[in-house]
């Protein structure tokens, strides 16, 4: 297996995990900004907090490092032997260790508490999603609807930053139910629009964190790519260049999304940049500096 380094970390981790398990760890858990810088290895666990089939820990998965890594007795992990590990974790944090950032698992049992009078929601009515018009994608009482509604119309900005705030917190409920990779992707929609309206709002924080749902889960990008662009050049207009380049150091984000980069980089970074991608790069730099100027 090739050695991932730091900045490698969250593709390492979702090629050391088996299942979908995995996502669900990193982004209740993890950050954007995680900045693991420790070459050896970036998961620590703690001896004490282990499930019965792995309280014996084999030397060869523990990083050459271990024996001086005074860490308030945790262990680390090498990078290749995370497997066992990450399927047994039920949540995961970050370590703010003395020259790193580490991601901590835990083993403990997590319970979520719903209402019962909530357990029948469904996030939506019809049998098919268009990517083409997320306003498909509702709650309860329409909250997500009606703030793409609002967002598409450039109308009452703050009223569709409480929308997003409440699809939030309904998408959030629904996720943590969620066991079915469609419906995840369902769900992922609702949350591109909360990223939106929170991102027309300044919030780029909260977007950030919002999508961090969606936006870094490869088999999403062909699904979801009509949403994320609009999101994208959102982006762009805001001027959220340092945001913008993390997203776009993720290669197969990139690729998928290449005229956008290039927009990016020739509207932000470098107006001398030669372009590969000019005819769809036009366009969209022409919605960014007319189309959007009214969310700016």
């Amino acid at each position: 297996m090739a050695k991932h380094q730091p900045d490698d970390w969250y593709q390492l981790l979702v090629d050391q995990s088996k299942t979908h398990h995995i996502y669900d760890l990193i982004h209740e858990g993890l950050n954007p900004h995680f900045n693991p810088t420790d070459k050896n290895g970036i998961v620590v666990i703690d001896p004490d907090d282990m499930p019965a089939d792995l309280t014996v820990i084999p030397l060869d998965h523990i990083a050459k490092t271990a024996a001086g890594f005074n860490q308030n007795g945790l262990i680390l992990l090498k990078n290749n032997k995370l497997i066992g590990y990450l399927e047994k974790a039920t949540s995961m944090q970050v370590y703010e260790g003395d020259e790193s950032e580490y991601v901590l698992l835990s083993f403990k049992p997590v319970q979520h508490v719903t209402d019962d009078e909530d357990d029948n929601d469904e996030l939506l009515t019809g049998k098919h999603l268009d990517a083409g018009n997320p306003e498909n994608v509702f709650d309860e009482d329409d909250s997500l609807m009606h703030c793409w509604a609002l967002v598409t119309k450039c109308q009452h900005k703050q009223l569709a930053l409480e929308l997003a705030i409440k699809g939030h917190a309904y998408l959030d409920k629904q996720r943590l139910a969620c066991t079915d990779a469609n419906e995840r992707i369902k769900i992922s929609f609702g949350y591109n629009i909360v990223s939106v309206a929170y991102a027309w709002n300044n919030c780029f924080d909260e977007a950030a964190i919002t999508d961090s749902y969606y936006i870094r889960i490869h088999p999403f990008y062909e699904p979801m790519a009509e949403v994320i662009k609009p999101y994208l050049e959102m982006l762009i207009a805001k001027k959220q260049a340092a945001y913008l380049e993390y997203l776009f150091n993720m290669e197969k984000f990139k690729a998928h999304f290449l005229p956008h980069y290039e927009a990016y980089i020739s509207l932000l970074v470098n107006p001398h940049y030669e372009c590969s991608r000019m005819r769809e790069m036009v366009p969209i730099i022409n919605r960014v500096n007319n189309g959007l100027k009214q969310y700016l």
